[in-house]
C-alpha cells in the first residue's frame, strides 16, 4: 500500500537534500574523498574543489573582500566569531539582540558567566531590531555587536547594513557580527563593508548537516575554538568535510533565483490565516519587514505541541520555534516579542522551501481549523 504524501513544514529546521547529491556522492565515493592536506594529486584536487566552493558562497553574497572558513555548522561559525571578540585579561560589553538564535544566546550567557557584561536589545513593535536600539546600547568598551539578520522563527527581517553602519559610527573598532542561517539565499543581500562576519548554514539551502562557514573580512585572522592542525588557515582544526563542502556549493548553484513561488505560499498563508477562527499572526507583514520563508502564528486556545501532533497524525509537518529549542520549555524568543502568554503557549512556526505547493498551504489550513476546532472542546475555561 502506497503511503500518503507527506507535507513537510518545518524547513526553518532543515531542509530535504537536493537530488543532486546523489550523483556527486557517487563522485566522491569513486574519485574524490581524498585528505585536502596531504601531498599527491587527489589531494591537491580535493583543495580546489574546495576552493571552488569558498568562491561559490562569496559569490552568492557579494563577498569580493572576504574569506570563507568551513566550520561543521552555522552554531560553531556564530561561536568562533563571537568568542574571539573577548579581550583577554579585560572586561568587554557585547551587545545582542534579545531574540538570537540558541547558538548566539548561549555564547552570550557563557560571556557573562565569564563576567562579562551584555545587553540585550529587544525587536521593536513590529518584530524588527531598529539601527538606534542598538547603537545606543554601546559602550567604551563595546568589543561585538551580534543581530540576526532573519529571525529563525518569526521570519523577521532585520536591516543588517543599517545597524552596523550606525555600529561603525558611533564606534568604529566594534565587530559587527550577523547570523545569517535563515536569510543565506533566502533574501537578496549583498554583505557590506560595515559587516565583519556572517555565519552561514548548508543544510537549511538543501545540502547536508554538519556543515557551515563563516565569510569574514580578507586578512581577518581568528582564535581557533577548535585546536589540532593548520585546516582552514590555522582558524579551525580538522579535517574538512570535503563531501559536505561539495554539497554546500552544489546547493548554492541550484538554488531557486525566484522566490516569487514563495511569496505566493506566504501570501495564501496568511491570507487562509485571516480567515480563521482564533488565529492571530506573530510575524511582521510589512514591505521589507520579513522573510517570506517562514511565519509565525497562535492558534488561541490549543497549546503548540498539541497541534504539532495533531497535524503529525495527519502527515503535516510544522515547527514550534527553533529546532534547537523547541524541546525546552523556554518562552525568550515569545517574551522578546511581548507575546501574551496564551499567544506564547499556542505559537506555531510554519516554513517554506520551493518543493512546497499551494496545495500543501490549503491543506495545512484546513487541517489547523479542524483540528482546532476539536481540540478546543477540551481546553479547559
Amino acid at each position: 500500500m502506497k503511503e500518503s504524501r507527506i507535507i513537510y513544514l518545518d524547513n526553518a529546521a532543515t531542509t530535504r537534500p537536493i537530488k543532486a547529491l546523489e550523483t556527486l556522492m557517487t563522485e566522491y565515493r569513486e574519485d574524490k574523498w581524498y585528505n585536502p592536506s596531504a601531498l599527491y594529486k587527489g589531494s591537491s584536487e580535493a583543495e580546489a574543489d574546495m576552493a571552488a566552493v569558498r568562491k561559490t558562497l562569496l559569490d552568492a553574497v557579494g563577498g569580493y573582500d572576504r574569506q570563507a572558513v568551513f566550520t561543521a555548522s552555522g552554531s560553531e561559525a556564530n561561536n568562533m566569531a563571537i568568542f574571539d571578540a573577548v579581550k583577554p585579561r579585560e572586561s568587554c560589553h557585547f551587545v545582542f539582540s534579545a531574540y538570537e538564535h540558541a547558538a548566539v544566546y548561549a555564547c552570550a550567557k557563557m560571556l557573562m558567566d565569564s563576567g562579562h557584561e551584555v545587553t540585550f536589545v529587544a525587536p521593536d513593535e513590529r518584530g524588527v531590531v531598529s539601527a538606534k536600539s542598538v547603537t545606543d546600547a554601546i559602550k567604551g568598551n563595546t568589543v561585538l555587536v551580534g543581530v540576526m539578520h532573519v529571525n529563525n522563527e518569526t521570519g523577521a527581517l532585520n536591516d543588517i547594513d543599517d545597524i552596523a553602519a550606525g555600529v561603525k559610527a558611533a564606534k568604529k573598532d566594534v565587530h559587527f557580527h550577523s547570523d545569517g542561517v535563515q536569510a543565506f539565499l533566502k533574501v537578496p543581500y549583498s554583505l557590506s563593508g560595515h559587516v565583519d562576519s556572517y555565519a552561514v548554514s548548508a543544510h537549511k539551502i538543501g545540502a547536508l548537516k554538519g556543515t557551515g562557514a563563516l565569510l569574514i573580512k580578507n586578512g581577518a585572522k581568528l582564535r581557533p575554538i577548535i585546536l589540532g592542525g593548520s585546516q582552514e588557515k590555522g582558524m579551525r582544526a580538522g579535517t574538512e568535510n570535503t563531501f559536505g563542502i561539495a554539497a554546500f556549493g552544489c546547493a548554492v548553484e541550484n538554488f531557486p533565483a525566484d522566490d516569487a513561488h514563495i511569496f505566493e505560499l506566504h501570501h495564501r498563508l496568511i491570507a487562509g490565516f485571516g480567515k480563521l477562527e482564533k488565529v492571530v499572526v506573530n510575524s511582521p507583514t510589512g514591505d521589507g519587514l520579513y522573510s517570506p520563508y517562514i511565519v509565525n502564528a497562535s492558534v488561541l486556545g490549543v497549546r503548540s505541541e498539541t497541534l504539532l501532533h495533531a497535524l503529525e497524525a495527519k502527515g503535516i509537518y510544522i515547527g514550534i520555534g527553533s529546532a534547537c529549542s523547541s524541546k525546552t520549555r523556554t518562552n525568550r524568543i515569545h517574551d522578546a516579542l511581548k507575546l501574551s502568554p496564551e499567544r506564547g503557549e499556542s505559537a506555531v512556526r510554519i516554513s517554506f522551501s520551493h518543493e512546497n505547493t499551494a496545495e500543501d498551504v490549503d491543506t495545512l489550513l484546513e487541517t489547523i481549523d479542524s483540528e482546532a476546532r476539536f481540540l478546543r472542546m477540551f481546553t479547559r475555561r
